[in-house]
């Protein structure tokens, strides 16, 4: 038995749904030939180094499998047919390699764009917050609520009625408006 792994590339908008189809897919066309998938992994989004069909980000799925060696050139081909022909519109790329036989089955991916990190950093704003709160402090970077000002004071910066502020022109004194006895004496 030899083991191989396929690394796909999907494009980033691919949905759980048409993973889940994908998924069972290799798993039928491998089947064909008596091999089973052992390891069928969504890695996540990741930001590409250059665009791959006008997409700067993709999202890597690896399949790893072992193949007999009397059915090895057919596996590899059907796989290769499936990819290239039938779900040419999500996965973009795709390459497929032989392991080692002493090859761990462990292995390690970078952090995706899409998950892990983004859940840790949200998670440590979200305590900052929390503990701000708690001292009645804003944490930095978290704006504080704004405070009403206390009746009949004025706002920070307002001038109270009748004030002046320094610089500026006092305010007019509003005329009285003429009532109905002043218009009368006045004609």
């Amino acid at each position: 038995m030899n083991r191989y792994e396929t690394l796909m590339l999907a494009r980033p908008d691919i949905t759980s749904d048409e993973l889940t189809n994908l998924q069972e897919q290799v798993e039928k066309a491998l089947g064909k030939t008596g091999t089973k998938v052992s390891v069928f992994d969504r890695w996540g989004k990741y930001r590409l180094a250059y665009p791959v069909q006008k997409n700067s980000f993709g999202v890597y799925i690896l399949a790893r499998y072992e193949i007999a060696d009397e059915v090895r050139t057919q596996a590899l081909s059907d796989i290769s047919t499936l990819l290239k022909i039938k779900w040419n519109d999500h996965v973009i790329r795709f390459v497929t390699k032989a392991l080692d036989a002493d090859a761990p089955t462990e292995y390690q991916k970078p952090e995706p764009v899409d998950g892990g990190g983004q859940e840790r950093r949200f998670d440590k704003t979200l305590s900052k917050i929390e503990a701000s709160l708690k001292d009645k402090k804003p944490a930095p970077g978290v704006l504080a609520p704004k405070s009403e000002p206390a009746a009949g004071k004025p706002a920070p910066g307002k001038p109270a009625a009748g004030e002046s502020v320094p610089g500026e022109p006092a305010p007019k004194e509003e005329e009285p408006q003429p009532t109905e006895e002043t218009k009368v004496e006045e004609a």
